[in-house]
């Protein structure tokens, strides 16, 4: 069993850590999903920040979490791990890991959090009270008279309250390294702590006993801890458990309910501290301002502000079946929510945004309201082409002195930016991968009889996803990659920009050029529509793309976006709008 206590390199976590002292628990999902509402709520009675790890969490864990960070006023940390348990593993050793999880976790939350109580997670707090003044603290108990002598070992300490300051880190470890020796049967923790304090040889600095942890439940005491059957059995601790967890159904009576991305820690899945600086760009930033706008529309709204990775559909089952939610970076063949459901997204302007019952992009359900009208207004059109015309982008670009005579560029290129292989507007919007695409035109370019070729640029975000690509590249005689040179110059020197989804095609309509989208996107309904399997047709395409109706069919498609799709999110930033 030694492979589910893992040693001193740490536990893989993920999740946020703690910064101060906390209150802290550790359990399966099913006991979190049982218990947590009411220990959290009860800390919050007593402004006493709480931490909870969750072994194997599901993705009802993240949603319950969702709501209990957003609905207390007190700090509520989560991180989490995972373990596959052999098959062969009994119910009682699993209960037994699970019972010893919170002192294999502790070691990596103590050196984060400075001072931690070690509680159950099936607790409850009815008093306030201090932290103690002191290094260590447990709850001694004169030890079982049993002829079981695991059951008389393991009695000498109540494991259920234990206190440690981050110098008795040795200590911490120590327990975990007496857990990983003893057979995982019942008892196992408290073995493995009572045998670490006895090794330690420490004075018991602070005394815990049954008036603060009591599974009597008696008025008074601090800690109300459910034991054996007395969790369903005994009606006060019943009684009073509920009270707390009606919590939960209380603030989820809710009309509308906006799930907010946390700027201050990564979008994806890692291990960070509560009050670590975590750099992001304005390109971020606008999206607190997307969800202040949508708070102004919705006056009150309940916003449920957490990593936005944890945000998935098993949210909305905790609200009445009216609710209304805004959902962020996600769509509906994604995070699969109900009728109610919408999604929001930043488009290639950062301040503009979309909100839609599909999704975004090529999966935006508005894609497809797109006609050409005859009259319109090129005002959208005009201030956008003035913005990019500045050298401005979604993302970084290099400074802007770029010349095909620099380059030594003899006949017409197709400009071609690359996209993130794994990005989700190619995983959803696309039925052609990016190394497919790049194959299939790099054969292309070197067979055909138009006097043409290809440069390639790499996505700006992340040079090192390129290396596949830049590889097929690299075998084409007539394509070349390049990295430090503006999108900016390209493209007006281009004699097409071809893409699949990207963004960069939406900013080369504003530079006028022949666009060729050959994936899903929400500018596809103003540009020409390419053939992978017939790239001289589609090449030909471009050649005969007047540029008067090209330029009013763009002109057209931006007053409709912008008018009709894009929600202008400026005003609720610090940071300027464009338009």
């Amino acid at each position: 069993m030694k492979q589910l206590r893992k040693s001193d390199e740490g536990m893989n976590l993920w999740g946020e850590l703690p910064a101060k002292a906390v209150i802290f628990a550790a359990c399966d999902s099913v006991y979190f999903l049982e218990h947590a509402p009411a220990l959290v709520y009860s800390a919050d009675k007593i402004a006493k920040n709480v931490h909870l790890h969750v072994c194997n969490p599901t993705p009802e864990v993240y949603s319950l979490a969702c709501v209990l960070t957003s609905t207390v006023n007190i700090a509520v940390t989560f991180s989490f791990n995972e373990v596959n348990f052999p098959a062969d593993l009994n119910d009682s050793a699993r209960q037994t890991y699970f019972a010893c999880l919170r002192f294999l976790v502790l070691p990596e939350i103590l050196p984060s959090a400075g001072r931690v109580l070690t509680v159950d997670v099936d607790c409850f707090f009815n008093a306030d009270f201090d932290y103690p003044d002191a290094s260590l603290g447990y709850f001694p108990r004169e030890p079982l008279s049993s002829s079981d002598a695991r059951i008389k070992a393991g009695s000498h300490v109540a494991a259920g309250v234990f206190w440690l300051s981050e110098e008795n880190l040795p200590l911490a470890k120590k327990i975990r390294e007496n857990i990983k020796t003893v057979p995982l049967n019942w008892f196992a923790d408290q073995i493995a702590l009572h045998q670490a304090v006895v090794d330690a040889n420490q004075p018991l600095a602070h005394r815990f006993d049954a008036q603060f942890m009591d599974w009597n439940f008696r008025d008074g005491s601090v800690i109300w801890t459910g034991k054996g059957d007395r969790k369903t059995l005994d009606q006060r601790y019943v009684a009073r458990k509920k009270s707390l967890e009606q919590k939960v159904w209380q603030h989820c009576q809710q009309d509308v309910v906006i799930l907010k991305p946390r700027l201050d820690c990564p979008f994806k899945r890692s291990l960070w501290r509560r009050d670590q600086a975590f750099p992001f760009s304005d390109l971020r930033s606008y999206w607190s301002g997307a969800a202040a706008y949508l708070q102004n529309r919705h006056l009150n709204a309940l916003v449920l502000e957490a990593p936005l990775w944890m945000f998935n559909n098993t949210i909305e089952p905790f609200f009445p079946a009216h609710t209304t939610f805004y959902v962020p970076h996600r769509e509906a063949v994604s995070f699969q929510g109900g009728p109610k459901t919408n999604y929001y997204m930043q488009t290639v302007f950062p301040w503009l945004f979309t909100i839609d019952t599909q999704g975004w992009g090529g999966g935006g359900a508005f894609v497809t309201r797109f006609t050409q009208q005859t009259a319109f207004s090129s005002t959208a059109f005009d201030k956008l082409s003035d913005y990019i015309k500045t050298g401005q982008s979604k993302f970084p670009q290099p400074q802007q002195g770029w010349s095909v005579q620099a380059a030594n560029i003899t006949r017409p290129f197709i400009f071609v930016p690359l996209q993130l292989p794994h990005d989700e507007t190619i995983f959803y919007h696309s039925d052609i991968s990016m190394a497919a695409f790049v194959s299939a035109l790099c054969s292309w370019v070197d067979g055909t009889d138009f006097d043409v070729e290809i440069l390639f640029k790499g996505h700006p975000v992340n040079l090192e996803a390129m290396a596949p690509l830049v590889d097929i590249i690299a075998t084409a005689k007539k394509a070349r990659y390049v990295t430090d040179v503006s999108i900016h110059d390209l493209i007006p020197a281009a004699a097409a920009v071809y893409v699949l989804n990207s963004g960069v095609g939406q900013e080369a309509m504003l530079h006028e050029a022949p666009v060729v989208a050959f994936a899903r996107s929400e500018y596809i309904g103003a540009v020409i529509k390419g053939e992978i399997d017939n790239l001289d047709g589609t090449f030909q395409k471009t050649l005969n793309d007047a540029p008067h109706s090209r330029v009013e069919r763009y002109k057209c498609w931006y007053a409709w976006y912008l008018d009709e799709i894009c929600h202008d999110v400026s005003a609720f930033t610090t940071l300027p709008g464009r338009v």
